[in-house]
């Protein structure tokens, strides 16, 4: 009987002919996996020093954790039984990013003071007229508009979720709206339900002054809603599509994020690089002055960074000159200890509601205009901030010291494809590929003037880039961003003496199916490229099985859920964001 690549632990024969192994046997190698390491290219003498781990779970609350030293060829192997709590990364992207474009900022005609004029343009009393009249005679209006012959500059909507608040700008349009219907729209009638959103969707509309493109259109269609709740809804619908034929473009605010949230979730102790020299140290125990402090302790800023889109959906580039302070990285600082008082009948209670602070929005680090933004990430310890752009056909990365704002500049890594993926170590160190047989490596190098440098930039040997980096990108909804991204969710990287060692779960058949398995591929760099690339084989997977695309395709289904039996309850996999390397430290 041939051993499945992703193990099922009970006696079945798939549909498509795969024989799976039966209970007994697992059971049987419990405490006893083996990891046996096959070279496949170079000196495994340079993984000298070493060590990697992998976990396997079953949905039947079967637990495998492996690790291997390099040095020692050795396994060490536990197994678990029952419930088992797993590493959870945040949510990421569009449930609490920014959008890209949303109909509520064109459509709602506001006249609030709170505004500062921002909903009361043209374009807002152009469809407010449509809307009543709609409202009053039950007829549906439809027709096709230039913007730019009712609006000067594009509106910045957003929606995004810090801690457990989350701030949405059509929300509060809608809803400021609902109350403007009913004659309760003032600031002496107490309304204020949503002043912090309008305070900073006013001070984002303020600020990014981006013209409107002379060739967008707007193709609407207005309806009456015959049965709503006036209390919580309107009683119109308002749809608008953006043409993209011949002759027609259309821009997004849709910028690239990142969010720093220390004081509410980080959990973890924090050992920042510039923490050791500022703290005091009356004992004289300044090693251990900040051991096993959180982030909080410090009182460390919590925001979120943001550069807005500079391109249109077909790739012109747009006017950001008039953006009030420059085109750049802007920060948006979040007071986490804001709190809010809930009252419910005869109780209240104190809550957590963390507030952006919009009169403290600045520009922090300036950008070329010329260079299409991809996306920005902070490194592990949340030090360095780094941004991928594309510029004359190639990928830059620019490596930024989040708290000082210095940088050497960008640096050119590779061609530049529509697709994008990145890793960071835990030591800082960065790795990425274009997915087109191109990876660059970025390390540390302890020199407070040059904090990184590129390690390797260039060609790798044929299917490294499939074997380590996942193919998947990020969605992102309502974005016409051309180039796309992914964060890879199981390599893992670590760099010591001129050397960076990649270990990611080995890819069974087609990337295009993105299934990895209990097995893991191993790679060592320096900056001549590729100096060695292995396996570890485990004993519990048959790396030599051919496994069909219609095998790939089912555990695929099972996988995401889309076919649904008991096969599923058996299932071994990888928990791919619990993958880990490192250097041993001869000191220690």
């Amino acid at each position: 009987m041939k051993k499945s690549i992703i193990i099922f632990v009970t006696v079945a024969v798939l549909s498509v002919g795969m024989t799976v192994y039966g209970w007994t046997f697992v059971d049987s190698q419990v405490g006893e996996v083996t990891l046996t390491e096959e070279t496949i290219t170079g000196n495994r003498d340079v993984a000298d020093g070493l060590a990697v781990g992998f976990r396997s779970d079953s949905a039947d609350s079967l637990h495998w954790i492996s690790r291997f030293d390099y040095g020692a060829d050795q396994t060490e192997s536990s197994f678990k039984r029952g419930e088992m709590a797993k590493t959870v990364d945040p949510l990421l992207y569009d449930n609490i990013r920014f959008t890209g474009w949303s109909t509520a900022p064109y459509c709602t005609q506001l006249k609030y003071d709170m505004f500062e004029g921002v909903q009361d343009k043209k374009i807002h009393a152009f469809y407010n007229q449509i809307q009543q009249t709609v409202v009053k005679d039950g007829s549906t209006e439809e027709g096709k508009i230039r913007l730019k012959d009712y609006l000067d500059f594009y509106p910045a909507s957003f929606r995004f979720q810090f801690g457990t608040k989350i701030y949405n700008s059509d929300n509060a349009l809608t809803g400021l709206k609902v109350y403007d219907e009913r004659n309760m729209l003032s600031s002496e009638s107490g309304m204020f339900d949503y002043d912090v959103e309008v305070e900073l969707y006013t001070a984002l509309n303020n600020l990014f002054k981006i013209p409107v493109i002379k060739n967008e259109y707007q193709e609407y269609k207005v309806s009456k809603i015959e049965d709503y709740d006036y209390k919580q809804a309107l009683g119109y619908k308002t749809e608008i599509e953006k043409p993209s034929g011949v002759g027609e473009d259309f821009y997004e605010f849709d910028p690239i994020i990142a969010l720093q949230e220390e004081n509410l979730k980080d959990g973890k102790k924090w050992v920042h690089p510039d923490l050791a020299a500022n703290l005091s140290n009356k004992d004289n125990d300044s090693d251990e002055s900040h051991a096993g402090k959180t982030a909080s302790d410090y009182g460390l800023k919590n925001r979120i960074l943001f550069a807005v889109n500079n391109r249109t959906a077909k790739g012109t580039p747009v006017d950001v000159s008039q953006i009030s302070d420059g085109y750049g990285v802007y920060e948006l600082p979040i007071d986490a200890k804001a709190t809010a008082t809930v009252t419910m009948g005869r109780r209240s209670a104190t809550v957590a509601n963390p507030k952006p602070l919009s009169d403290e929005i600045a520009m922090v680090y300036p950008l070329d205009e010329k260079a299409e933004y991809v996306e920005m990430s902070l490194s592990e310890d949340h030090r360095y901030l780094a941004i991928f752009s594309v510029k004359n056909g190639a990928y830059l990365v620019d490596l930024i010291d989040a708290d000082t704002w210095t940088s050497k500049g960008p640096s050119r890594v590779f061609p530049a494809s529509e697709k994008m993926t990145y890793a960071w170590g835990e030591d800082g160190s960065l790795a990425m590929t274009n997915h087109e047989g191109y990876v660059a490596v970025f390390t540390r190098t302890g020199n407070e003037n040059k904090p990184y440098e590129i390690l390797y930039s260039g060609k790798v040997p044929s299917g490294f880039d499939k074997a380590f980096f996942d193919t998947e990108m990020v969605t992102k909804k309502r974005s016409y961003a051309k180039y796309q991204y992914g964060i890879d969710e199981g390599l893992s990287i670590a760099a010591k003496d001129g050397k960076v060692a990649f270990v990611q779960n080995a890819l069974i058949g087609d990337s295009q199916f993105d299934i990895r398995n209990a097995a893991l591929e191993c790679a060592v760099i320096d900056k001549s490229g590729v100096i060695y690339r292995g396996r570890l084989k485990s004993n519990i997977v048959d790396l030599e099985y051919d496994m069909s695309a219609d095998e790939l395709q089912m555990i695929r289904d099972l996988r995401d859920g889309t076919e649904n039996g008991i096969m599923k309850k058996y299932m071994i996999e990888p928990v791919r964001n619990e993958n880990w390397i490192k250097w041993d430290d001869p000191a220690k």
